[in-house]
């Protein structure tokens, strides 16, 4: 947990504001009831904290000062980790929600924590994932690796393709997959906000193949 741009999501979180819980009326259609889920990136809780009062919830993430201001809002279990070496046995959780968080690592390391992931799915768990595009409006800037930029405050931004998020998790069988594009004005110009939605599953008795929903 040494490297440099998991380190600047300490200083984020010194004063980043809380903009209160996110919207989960789109996750809770993916989910049935009962489920453990683990948040892989929870930052300071927008969707932990929400998830939790409904779902049995757990959060993870890098930033120790981003679990701190969560533990101000809710209780729940948490663990400082990256999601590139997560912390817990195989098979440990029946969905993995990973939002808006694998943008923010390397090459090498999206691979890592796409296996990971994986691999604490519970046979017919389920990945429910969302990553920004490169259409979004934020693409550009000081590039580190392909399509991949670091920004000012030491944060890595990748935007995906949906065939490149496929491929991470190849190993799972695709139910949903959504190019979302938003419309935003700002300064009276309209920019295009950009991000990849996927939902999928681990293969098990139960589910042993899906056949892919092309909502692109």
């Amino acid at each position: 947990m040494a490297c440099e741009h998991f380190r600047a999501w300490d200083e984020e979180y010194r004063h980043v504001r809380w903009a209160g819980p996110l919207d989960i009326s789109t996750l809770r259609e993916e989910l049935k009831g009962g489920e453990l889920i683990l948040d892989a990136g929870c930052g300071h809780g927008r969707y932990a904290i929400p998830l939790s009062q409904e779902y049995i919830t757990v959060g993870c993430d890098v930033s120790q000062r981003g679990l701190l201001r969560l533990r101000e809002k809710a209780k729940l279990p948490l663990c400082r980790a990256s999601i590139t070496n997560l912390p817990f046995p195989g098979a440990s959780f029946d969905v993995v929600l990973c939002q808006g968080v694998l943008q923010h690592l390397f090459e090498a390391e999206r691979k890592q924590a796409a296996d990971q992931m994986t691999n604490v799915l519970k046979p017919g768990g389920k990945l429910i994932f969302e990553a920004f595009g490169r259409e979004d409006m934020r693409y550009g800037g000081n590039a580190v690796e392909q399509h991949t930029f670091r920004r000012k405050n030491g944060i890595i931004y990748h935007y995906f393709t949906m065939e490149e998020v496929e491929g991470l998790f190849g190993k799972l069988g695709i139910s949903k997959k959504e190019n979302r594009l938003k419309k935003k004005i700002f300064k009276g110009r309209e920019y295009t906000r950009h991000s990849i939605f996927l939902v999928a599953r681990k293969p098990s008795e139960e589910y042993p193949e899906l056949v892919e929903q092309d909502n692109q």
